[in-house]
């Protein structure tokens, strides 16, 4: 039992570590505005010697030095970073480590977060990211300092995040190898994980039907031009006057036309060979075929059979032969014997078993005999 627990602790510890982390911080790619209009890239600032470091980021500003205004009078920024998750993201837990000189006003998908006031005091925040496009707005403000300058008031943003998600199956930007094979005509391709899930293949080459005589392995089984692909197709228009299946043989020369109903003429077929009413036949002419068949509730059997070359046909009765007509679905009829008959083959009928001569009465009267024997015996 205990066995089976840590089989399943192993697969959760294993399902936990195939959780997907993706981190966002602070850098030239992060926007930031004067008016929340136009946006531009941001700039790594210059470090104040106090500041505290956050893990990965970069303190950043609108210039590498503030002007002497703004060391002075103060000044305030907009800043954006956007977050994507793909739309499989699921349990996404995410967090922010922040700290601006001096005040930051955190909003996330335009709610507010939370500020921060004191630039010595680095803090985290837990953050409600959902999939898709998630959006982080900082307001910034340097406070004024009268005699201010670039060294002695500076200006700046740090922030570091993480966000971990399950649910998806791949990581975007992942590639696999995808298709059916690679052997023969056949090529494996790429696929590309996007917003979480495989892509479709892109450069495969798949099996398709073998064509004959191009000396390729169309299939991709390894073979070329293998099984019947090459042979000719069977004769099958037996009146076009047109060697079809490119043998030598054209129409009803070609054995597969002797069936065809243009290639019989003059002559006729019975496959139940006359008028056998106990076997279902086929009678064929140059009219077509005839099915034996039942008349419906008279139980009388339409019977063909050749006359010369045409297809004739005789309405028998089977009750006559104390039998009934049985027509399988799409097939020829026949006669059958009725329940408690068999057929007798020298009569030509059905009749009722018979019970053996010697019967019931005989052996009463073997055993009666042989009861007198044994007591004549005994009195001897």
């Amino acid at each position: 039992m205990r066995s089976w627990i840590y089989i399943f602790v192993f697969l959760a510890v294993m399902t936990a570590v195939s959780a997907t982390t993706i981190n966002f911080v602070s850098d030239s790619t992060t926007k930031f505005s004067y008016d929340y209009s136009t946006w531009y890239d941001s700039v790594p600032t210059y470090v104040y010697p106090s500041w505290p470091t956050i893990d990965g980021s970069t303190w950043i500003w609108s210039s590498y030095h503030v002007t002497a205004d703004e060391a002075q009078n103060g000044s305030g920024l907009s800043f954006q970073k956007a977050v994507e998750l793909p739309s499989c993201a699921k349990n996404i837990k995410a967090s922010i480590t922040i700290d601006a000189d001096n005040w930051f006003f955190l909003s996330l998908n335009g709610d507010f977060v939370n500020q921060g006031m004191d630039w010595t005091q680095v803090q985290t925040f837990d953050l409600n990211m959902v999939p898709g496009t998630n959006t982080l707005d900082i307001s910034a403000v340097k406070v004024p300092l009268t005699n201010g300058n670039w060294q002695t008031n500076p200006a700046g943003l740090a922030f570091s995040g993480t966000v971990t998600y399950d649910g998806c199956a791949c990581t975007d930007g992942q590639t696999q190898q995808c298709g059916t094979s690679d052997v023969g005509e056949c090529h494996y391709g790429v696929s590309t994980c996007s917003d979480g899930e495989w892509g479709s293949c892109v450069g495969n080459v798949e099996p398709v039907s073998e064509v004959c005589g191009d000396g390729k392995d169309n299939n991709c089984d390894g073979n070329i031009d293998e099984g019947n692909v090459c042979a000719p197709p069977a004769e099958t228009q037996c009146s076009d006057g047109i060697d079809n299946d490119g043998n030598g043989l054209i129409d009803c020369a070609d054995p597969n036309c002797a069936n065809d109903s243009a290639c019989i003429v003059g002559k006729c077929t019975d496959t139940d060979n006359g008028k056998d009413i106990w076997n279902a036949g086929i009678t064929t002419d140059d009219k077509g075929a005839n099915l034996d068949s039942c008349d419906g509730a008279s139980n009388n059997l339409k019977e063909w059979y050749c006359d010369g070359s045409t297809a004739k046909h005789d309405n028998i009765k089977c009750t006559d032969f104390n039998a009934v007509c049985v027509e399988p679905n799409d097939a020829p009829a026949y006669c059958q014997c009725s329940q408690g008959y068999v057929f007798d083959a020298q009569q030509n009928t059905c009749v009722e078993p018979q019970v053996p001569e010697f019967g019931i009465i005989g052996a009463a009267l073997a055993l009666v005999s042989a009861i007198g024997i044994f007591v004549v015996r005994r009195k001897k």
